[in-house]
């Protein structure tokens, strides 16, 4: 995949103040945290949380796992309805596929939003005003406008649907300036693992891990993402 992708990297910010954790500010590091079971001592956490800017998926927990996964959380991002650990201070990034998850959002945020735009095009940042539940103004969505160009531009249609994984790598390439993964890849038979658990292994042809993980390493080998598994 060429440069080309990221033409729409430097979008100017959003007038006035922003507590936005991904708006850009100088020279950004971004630490993409992936839930395979190759993080399982690795002692890793260290260097994740050097980053600037760490982003987790779904319920992918941190107590317990410090030494190989790191203590920080700026962004989980995560499908609608799902339960996810509680990040103090973290942005919820909220990636509704169907109506379902849409009006989940708009239950959570109780109806008082102001849909802000954000920085990249692909997002949309909900802002709430503050009130009894303070949490409700770090609540962001996924632009279905974003996921589909990942599908067709990334993964070139082939007709599955791109990982949340994917989805956070390749927000995360066009909003911070340095990305490092970890924790990414399946085993030789193509089953996905999570770190917290021994018994869990996933294996779906609903994603196109295959061509993911090509893209994956045209991108380091290319210098554009530091890989750690």
């Amino acid at each position: 995949m060429e440069s080309e992708e990221f033409g729409n990297q430097n979008q100017q910010p959003p007038e006035g103040p922003s507590t936005y954790p991904l708006d850009r500010v100088g020279c950004r590091t971004c630490a993409v945290v992936g839930n395979s079971k190759f993080l399982r001592g690795s002692g890793l956490g260290l260097k994740i949380d050097q980053h600037d800017v760490v982003l987790r998926m779904n319920q992918a927990p941190v107590q317990g796992f410090e030494a190989d996964v790191g203590k920080k959380t700026t962004v989980r991002v995560t499908y609608p309805k799902i339960d996810s650990p509680q990040d103090p201070g973290a942005q919820l990034l909220l990636l509704p596929l169907n109506s379902s998850g849409l009006q989940w959002v708009m239950d959570i945020v109780q109806k008082e939003s102001i849909i802000q735009k954000a920085e990249n095009p692909g997002f949309r940042i909900v802002q709430v005003p503050r009130g009894s539940n303070e949490k409700k103004d770090k609540v962001s969505v996924i632009s279905l406008n974003f996921f589909q160009y990942v599908q067709q531009r990334w993964l070139r249609k082939h007709g599955h649907f791109p990982s949340l994984g994917f989805i956070t790598l390749l927000y995360a390439l066009h909003t911070c300036d340095q990305v490092s993964l970890f924790g990414f890849g399946t085993d030789q038979l193509m089953r996905w693992s999570h770190y917290w658990d021994d018994k869990y292994w996933f294996k779906s042809n609903m994603h196109s891990f295959k061509e993911e993980q090509q893209v994956i390493l045209k991108l380091q080998c290319e210098g554009k993402v530091a890989v750690y598994n």
